[in-house]
C-alpha cells in the first residue's frame, strides 16, 4: 500500500470490504477504490474540481451596478418632504 501524505487524511478510510472511501461534503461518500493511492488521486482530483467549481461561480456573479434591485430603486420616483406638495 502508499503512504498517505493528504493533508486531510482523515477523509480517507478502508472498509469492512477492504476497498479504500474518501468523505466528501455533507458525508458523500465516494468510492470504492482498489488501494489508497488511487483513492487519494480521486480526493485531489475532487478538491480541485470544487476549487475550480467555487471560483467559476464566484467570477460568474453580476457586477454590482448591474444588479436589478438596486436598478429598480433608482428607477422609482424621489418622495418629497412634503406629501401635499404639487408641482404646477
Amino acid at each position: 500500500m502508499g503512504q498517505l501524505d493528504y493533508k486531510y487524511p482523515s477523509r480517507l478510510y478502508q472498509a469492512e470490504d477492504k476497498r479504500w472511501y474518501f468523505k466528501a461534503r455533507n458525508s458523500q461518500t465516494v468510492g470504492p477504490f482498489h488501494d489508497i493511492d488511487e483513492a487519494e488521486r480521486a480526493l485531489r482530483r475532487h478538491v480541485s474540481d470544487c476549487k475550480v467549481r467555487s471560483s467559476l461561480a464566484v467570477s460568474m456573479t453580476w457586477p454590482r451596478r448591474w444588479n436589478l434591485m438596486r436598478l429598480a430603486r433608482r428607477a422609482q420616483p424621489k418622495h418629497t418632504k412634503n406629501a401635499n406638495f404639487v408641482a404646477n
